[in-house]
């Protein structure tokens, strides 16, 4: 499982390598993995994102957040992203596969459990997984502070 440090690293090194690149191939659940879970279904991968550029990210603590123009791509908890220079070999497993029009890939695969969605950016956003990451402040950011970190533990006392 990735942690908050972990996302915060792959995220930075995905946006060096990938920002920029255009989607010219989906593909997805390669491998059985009944805990790997996604939103929307993964057959609906292709027509969401095939043509989309790679637009941005942002830092989650729990999430790896793309923005591919107005579509965000998130990944949690036991995703694990992997980059691929053209003419790469590439591993037989995968539970996503994006390939670039420069013929990078990324690949990810699942090996306990993890999440893997795509959304709309301008969506009501209803995974409540989500939602909390969306209203909580991380341990990695500036907001978070002594006094925030009381109230989460008063919280969790009642």
């Amino acid at each position: 499982m990735n942690e908050l440090p972990e996302n915060r690293v792959i995220t930075k090194q995905l946006e060096s390598v990938i920002l920029g690149k255009k989607i010219s191939k989906i593909a997805g659940n390669f491998t059985s993995n009944k805990f790997t879970f996604y939103e929307p279904n993964p057959e609906n991968f292709s027509q969401m994102l095939l043509g989309k550029e790679i637009t941005g990210f942002v830092k989650r603590n729990f999430y790896i957040e793309i923005h591919a123009e107005h579509k965000i791509i998130l990944f949690r908890n036991g995703v694990n992203i992997r980059y691929f220079e053209p003419n790469q070999e590439i591993p037989a497993k995968s539970q996503l596969f994006i390939q670039f029009s420069d013929e990078s890939v990324l690949n990810m695969t699942v090996s306990m459990y993890g999440f893997i969605g795509v959304l709309e950016r301008s969506d009501e956003v209803t995974n409540e997984y989500y939602l909390t990451e969306l209203q909580g402040i991380g341990a990695l950011d500036d907001g978070f502070t002594l006094d925030y970190f009381s109230i989460l533990c008063q919280n969790n006392l009642k």
